[in-house]
C-alpha cells in the first residue's frame, strides 16, 4: 500500500497534538549524531534510549528534519519501509509561517508518530494497526523538526 503524501495536509483527528504551531522559545531538541535526511531504525534493547514520548516501543525510527532556507526545497513524500509497515516524513511550506514538519505511519501493528521540534513533542497518541497515524507541527524555517515513529 502506497501514503501519499498529498492526503496528510489534514491530519486525522485522532489525537488533539496531532497537528500544532509550536510558539515558545525552549530550544532547540538534543539529538545528537544525526545527519539531516537520513533515517535512523532503532530496535529494543539497541544501546540507544528512546524519548519518552516513545515509552519502550519494540522498534522506532528518528529523522532529523533541518531547514533555514526559504528557498530550500521541501522535503516530501520521502517514505521508508521498516518492519512494520510504512514510515512517511518530510517538510512542506507553510507559507509566511515558516514549514509543516510531519512523520506518518501505517503499520500492521500498534504505532504512533510524533514529531519534535524545541524539545516538545506532538504526537499523534497510539492508533491500531492497519490504521496511519498523521503528526505535524508548523514552525520557523530556522528550527530543526526530529519525526519518529514507534510500534508498539
Amino acid at each position: 500500500m502506497a501514503l501519499a503524501v498529498c492526503s496528510f495536509a489534514t491530519p486525522a483527528a485522532a489525537h488533539n497534538l496531532q497537528g500544532e504551531t509550536a510558539t515558545d522559545n525552549t530550544g532547540i531538541a538534543a539529538t545528537d549524531g544525526l545527519t539531516a535526511g537520513r533515517p535512523v531504525i532503532h530496535t529494543r534493547g539497541d544501546g540507544v534510549k528512546p524519548p519518552a514520548e516513545l515509552g519502550n516501543p519494540s522498534e522506532w525510527g528518528v529523522v532529523r528534519i533541518e531547514v533555514n532556507d526559504s528557498t530550500a526545497r521541501p522535503l516530501g513524500n520521502t517514505c521508508k519501509e521498516v518492519t512494520h509497515g510504512t514510515w512517511c516524513y518530510g517538510w512542506d511550506s507553510a507559507g509566511s509561517n515558516g514549514k509543516k514538519c510531519y512523520s506518518n505511519y501505517i503499520a500492521d501493528t500498534g504505532h504512533l508518530t510524533t514529531v519534535r521540534v524545541r524539545n516538545i513533542d506532538y504526537s499523534s497518541g497510539w492508533v491500531p494497526k492497519n490504521k496511519v497515524s498523521y503528526t505535524n507541527v508548523t514552525i520557523g524555517l530556522a528550527y530543526t523538526c526530529y519525526a519518529y515513529y514507534d510500534n508498539a
